[in-house]
C-alpha cells in the first residue's frame, strides 16, 4: 500500500467532511447533472515573484500571498507585502477581494482559500474566477475544489516536489446544479466542517433528497471515526501512564529523601575523556558520528548516526568507546544520555564520560543521569544561562546516591524491566496506530460505495 504523505494525513483528519463533499458531488453525477470543464465556466491565472535581489520590491502596501498561507478558508492578511514597483516588474497581479485561490505545488498542493482582501500572489497560487453570465457561484467552486484535493494529491504524489498545473485544473470536470442547490450544498458542507454533524444536521429540514441521503452516511461516518479516535486515545493513554510509572520509579530510587545509601558528588566517581580527533590524527575510511540529534531524549536510545570521512574531518570531535557515556551538556533539559555500544566520535557539545568501575556501574550511572532527580539539578544549575550548558564543574557537583555495586545492578535490572514493559506498549501502540490509519480510509471507501 502506498505510504501517505504528511499532507494526505492532514486531509484525512476530517473524515466526515471528506465523506460529505465526495458523496455530494457523486450524487450530483448520479442524478445526471450536466458537467462542464472548469475552463468552460472559470478563468485561471497564477501570480509571480518579484526579484529577491531588489529590496525595493518588498515591504510595500500590497499583500502578497504564498501557497503556504492558503487555509481552506478566508485569507485576511499576508505574511509579506510588495511595492507597486515590485508588482510592475514581475508577473504578479492583484486579485480582488472574493477571489478563489488554490495551491499548485509544495506541501499545501490542492489547498484552497478565498481572499478577504485585495492581494497579489506568487506563481504557486492559482486564482480561479467564474466567467461572467455563468450560473456558478464562487462558494460552490470553492467546495468542489476542496473535494478534489485527494485526487490532486494523488496526481502530485511521487515527484521531487508535489505539484499540479493550471492545465490539470482547467481539464477538471464538475457538475453544475441550479444556483439554489449550489447554495444549499455550500450551507450543508459548512455545517459538516463545524463538526458535531449528527446534532447540527438533524436540525436541518426541507433538505433535497441528495443532501438527506448524504446526511445519513455522514452521521454514520462520524460515529465510526469517533470510535477509532477513542481507541487511539486509550492506547496512547496506556503508554503515557506506563511512562509516568517508569519516571516515578526512577525518581523514587534516586530521590535524596528516599535513598537508603550515602551520596557523593558525581564528579568523584567519573572521569571526563577529552580525547580529541583532528584531521591530522585521522586515517583513511569513515568514522561513526553520533551527535545530539542521534540520541533520543529521556530514553537514551540511539536513533541514527552519520558517517564522517576521517581524512576529511573538520572541526573538533571527541572519541568514544563501548561502555562510555555520551552526554549532551548543551541544553541539558533535552536529557540526552547514551551508553555507547560502539566506537566513534561525537560533537564537542557532548561529554564522553568514563565511570570509575570499582565505584559505579555504567548502566546505574546512565539511569541516574536520565532520572528526574539528575535533570532537576541540571536545570537549576543552568537556568540563568541564555544558552544553557552544564559545564564539567557543575555536572560534577550533582549528588548521586551510591549503594554497593550489587545493589546498583539490582536497581538497573528493575528499571530495565519497567522500561521494557513501556517499550512493548509503545510497539503495540505503533501497531495499533498503523491498523487505525488503515481502518479510516477503509471506512471512507465503504461510505463512498454506499456500503455502510
Amino acid at each position: 500500500m502506498k505510504k501517505l504523505t504528511a499532507a494526505q494525513h492532514r486531509y484525512l483528519d476530517n473524515a466526515t467532511l471528506i465523506t460529505a463533499s465526495k458523496l455530494v458531488f457523486q450524487g450530483l453525477e448520479k442524478a445526471g447533472t450536466r458537467r462542464y470543464l472548469l475552463s468552460e465556466i472559470a478563468d485561471t491565472t497564477s501570480g509571480g515573484t518579484p526579484s529577491r535581489k531588489n529590496i525595493t520590491y518588498y515591504g510595500g502596501a500590497i499583500p502578497w500571498i504564498k501557497s503556504g498561507e492558503l487555509n481552506d478558508g478566508l485569507i485576511e492578511q499576508a505574511e509579506e507585502y510588495i511595492t507597486e514597483e515590485g508588482l510592475q516588474k514581475s508577473s504578479a497581479k492583484i486579485y480582488p477581494k472574493g477571489t478563489l485561490v488554490i495551491a499548485l505545488y509544495g506541501a499545501t498542493v490542492g489547498k484552497t482559500g478565498i481572499l478577504n482582501i485585495d492581494a497579489a500572489s506568487n506563481q504557486a497560487v492559482c486564482a480561479v474566477t467564474p466567467k461572467i453570465k455563468k450560473d456558478v457561484s464562487n462558494r460552490f467552486l470553492f467546495w468542489f475544489l476542496r473535494s478534489k484535493r485527494p485526487e490532486f494529491l494523488n496526481i502530485s504524489f511521487g515527484g521531487a516536489q508535489p505539484n499540479i498545473s493550471q492545465k490539470i485544473l482547467r481539464e477538471t470536470s464538475l457538475p453544475i446544479p441550479t444556483l439554489q442547490l449550489q447554495k444549499q450544498i455550500c450551507e450543508f458542507l459548512e455545517i459538516v466542517e463545524q463538526k458535531q454533524v449528527s446534532q447540527k444536521l438533524s436540525n436541518l429540514s426541507n433538505l433535497p433528497p441528495l443532501l438527506s441521503n448524504v446526511r445519513e452516511a455522514v452521521t454514520q461516518v462520524e460515529e465510526l471515526v469517533a470510535k477509532v479516535e477513542e481507541a487511539r486515545g486509550l492506547r496512547s493513554e496506556a503508554v503515557e501512564e506506563a511512562s509516568v510509572l517508569v519516571r516515578s520509579a526512577s525518581s523514587h530510587v534516586f530521590s535524596s529523601d528516599e535513598a537508603e545509601f550515602s551520596s557523593c558528588p558525581i564528579g568523584e566517581v567519573i572521569n571526563f575523556r577529552n580525547d580529541l580527533i583532528r584531521p591530522i590524527d585521522g586515517k583513511s575510511g569513515s568514522l561513526r558520528f553520533i551527535g545530539l540529534q542521534h540520541i533520543e531524549s529521556h530514553t537514551g536510545k540511539r536513533i541514527g548516526e552519520d558517517r564522517l570521512m576521517a581524512e576529511e574531518l573538520t572541526g573538533r570531535k571527541f572519541k568514544f568507546s563501548p561502555g562510555e557515556i555520551v552526554y549532551g551538556y548543551l541544553r541539558p533539559y533535552l536529557n540526552k544520555v547514551w551508553v555507547a555500544d560502539c566506537e566513534g566520535v561525537c560533537s564537542v557539545d557532548q561529554y564522553v564520560i568514563q565511570p570509575e568501575s570499582a565505584l559505579v556501574d555504567v548502566w546505574y550511572l546512565a539511569h541516574f543521569m536520565k532520572s528526574q532527580t539528575f535533570l532537576t539539578q541540571a536545570i537549576e544549575l543552568t537556568h540563568s544561562l541564555i544558552l544553557p550548558r552544564l559545564r564539567t564543574a557543575l555536572l560534577g557537583s550533582i549528588s548521586i546516591p551510591l549503594p554497593p555495586l550489587s545493589e546498583q545492578c539490582r536497581i538497573v535490572t528493575y528499571l530495565d524491566y519497567l522500561q521494557a514493559k513501556v517499550d512493548t506498549l509503545k510497539q503495540l501502540q505503533s501497531q495499533t496506530e498503523a491498523e487505525l490509519n488503515a481502518l479510516l480510509p477503509s471506512i471512507l471507501d465503504k461510505a463512498f460505495k454506499e456500503e455502510l
